[in-house]
């Protein structure tokens, strides 16, 4: 039987406020890929399709987050306007590699909803790497029951997630992480250490597990 998540707390907060805008990871993702570790609005608007509200909402958020940071100095044509800060950079770089990944396995819809990333950093924490539903929502800080079950259900039907039921009574289902999307974990992972998860010493044999910062 697997033990018990962590009950929901700080640790998993970061991932969570991060994911809570959509684009969060995409802008990330972006500013990591241009010069300057950064880009101008018109760039963000443009390369992503985004609104000017949806934009600014997002810019804001991750100014908030300490992760990005209005370019200071005069601004010059070429100059972004807006950069990572020094804790961003780490943690744009995960989020292009995750960016990446869900790409690859043509999930990048699906993988960008609220709570899909958190959901794989929570079934990833498991040594196992298994979950069930009660212990997923005792470990991310926010999601009602039909949130997470659309999750589980949406990232099943990308090939995210595998469910499992157990021959117990009652029955009970347990998730897990679909072998296609074994590399996205890997990147998710990189990701819940750059934002202060601790990674394993030893991990498991399937090599993406990590372990939940102490707090208190």
């Amino acid at each position: 039987m697997n033990a018990p998540l962590p009950p929901s707390g700080p640790s998993f907060d970061p991932m969570v406020t991060l994911c809570h805008h959509r684009w969060a990871v995409p802008v990330l993702a972006l500013c990591s890929g241009e010069p300057g570790r950064g880009a101008k609005f018109v760039t963000f608007a443009v390369k992503l399709g985004l609104s000017r509200p949806t934009l600014v909402r997002t810019l804001e958020a991750l100014i908030a987050q300490g992760l990005l940071a209005r370019a200071a100095g005069v601004q010059h044509p070429l100059r972004p306007e807006y950069v990572l800060t020094a804790a961003g950079v780490p943690v744009a770089a995960a989020c292009r590699a995750v960016l990446r990944e869900l790409r690859r396995v043509g999930a990048e819809d699906v993988g960008l909803n609220k709570w899909t990333i958190p959901v794989v950093a929570a079934i990833a924490s498991q040594m196992r790497r298994t979950a069930r539903f009660g212990q997923l929502q005792a470990a991310l800080p926010g999601p009602t029951a039909r949130a997470l079950a659309e999750t589980l259900r949406d990232g099943q039907g990308a090939g995210l997630f595998e469910r499992r039921v157990l021959g117990t009574y009652p029955p009970v289902a347990e998730y897990r992480i679909d072998r296609k999307a074994a590399r996205l974990a890997a990147a998710v992972n990189r990701l819940a250490a750059e934002l202060g998860l601790t990674p394993k010493r030893r991990q498991d044999p399937g090599g993406e597990g990590f372990r939940l910062r102490k707090t208190g």
